[in-house]
């Protein structure tokens, strides 16, 4: 039996640029039973986006899950339940990037130039 890993991308909805969602779905479209969680803190217009591309890209829409938001009892367990962090180069995480870390969960981060793009980096 083929158990999924998960991928984990708990920052905000707007930060997940064209390049970025392309490589994670190479990645997935690569590796199966791959499903990629993603947390929905306002509008549900970027998830169709991100699932059009997915779609279009060759991943499966059902392989992508946004759920919305959680409470502050909860967001630990969340966290914890990923197998790997990706973050968004553009604009790390911070404060979720704490949370994810402390979860115990890894985070894969690619640094950039600006202070911004470099938080994530610096846990």
């Amino acid at each position: 039996r083929d158990i999924p890993f998960i991928y984990g991308a708990f920052n905000q909805l707007y930060k997940v640029e064209p390049g970025i969602w392309d490589t994670w779905m190479d990645a997935m479209r690569q590796v199966p039973h791959t499903h990629l969680w993603m947390i929905r803190i306002h509008t549900r217009d970027p998830e169709y986006n991100l699932k059009g591309r997915a779609a279009s890209l060759g991943v499966d829409e059902s392989r992508i899950h946004v759920v919305q938001g959680y409470n502050e009892k909860q967001h630990l367990y969340v966290k914890a339940a990923a197998d790997v962090f990706l973050d968004t180069p553009s604009y790390n995480a911070h404060s979720t990037g704490c949370d994810v870390l402390w979860s115990g969960t890894p985070l894969l981060t690619v640094p950039g130039e600006k202070m911004g793009s470099r938080a994530a980096a610096a846990r």
